[in-house]
């Protein structure tokens, strides 16, 4: 029979961690509030030329055209969604790209709220 001989473990090798603290990122306030009133205001202003451009000229000068306020809201929203993008994978004003991002969804929350309280 075969003795079982208890062979000493070497340890693993030791792994190179690095400390949490430093993927941390900080999140700077002002760049979030920036980039959300910037990308709010933008949007919201979209919204009013958009409504303002569909509002029929008497007598008729121009063709109608329904998709123009599509247009004129989606242009801004791809971009403002390419920005961040862009911003927040360079890194160094990812608080900024966020907020843009927050900002989006203000303005929808707030274009809708007018929206609903107009059509009941």
């Amino acid at each position: 029979m075969a003795e079982n001989k208890e062979q000493p473990e070497s340890e693993p090798p030791l792994l190179d961690y690095r400390e949490g603290a430093a993927d941390q990122r900080d999140v700077s306030g002002t760049q979030f509030f920036g980039g959300m009133v910037s990308s709010a205001v933008l949007l919201m202003g979209a919204v009013f030329v958009a409504i303002v451009a569909s509002i029929p000229v008497v007598p008729p000068t121009r063709k109608s055209t329904p998709y123009l306020g599509f247009a004129i809201v989606g242009i801004p929203l791809v971009a403002l969604n390419i920005w961040a993008i862009l911003v927040y994978r360079r890194g160094k004003r990812r608080s900024f790209a966020i907020g843009l991002w927050v900002g989006i969804g203000v303005a929808a929350l707030f274009e809708g709220i007018c929206f609903a309280a107009n059509f009941r």
